[in-house]
């Protein structure tokens, strides 16, 4: 198991992620997330694009959050593969 958080926060405090990272990433932006996630708002969607440079589509898994993998394997394939389609 890795822990999200806590590679969001040493990402965060090294400075790793910056827009001029991505600026030659030809990649599409695509975000999971959970309904109850408070990490993972809407309003925090804008903020993503910015630091992408590139607008960012996002796939609700409900309720599922972190733990769809281990409850609902079935289910967060089928949205992986959504993600990568």
């Amino acid at each position: 198991m890795v822990s999200h958080f806590a590679v969001a926060a040493d990402v965060a405090r090294m400075q790793l992620v910056r827009p001029v990272h991505f600026r030659s990433w030809p990649g599409d932006a695509v975000i999971l997330r959970a309904e109850n996630d408070r990490t993972q708002a809407t309003k925090d969607i804008p903020r993503l694009e910015r630091l992408l440079g590139r607008p960012v589509r996002t796939i609700s898994m409900g309720l599922s959050g972190h733990t769809a993998v281990l409850l609902e394997p079935g289910r967060y394939v089928q949205w992986l593969e959504q993600a990568l389609a």
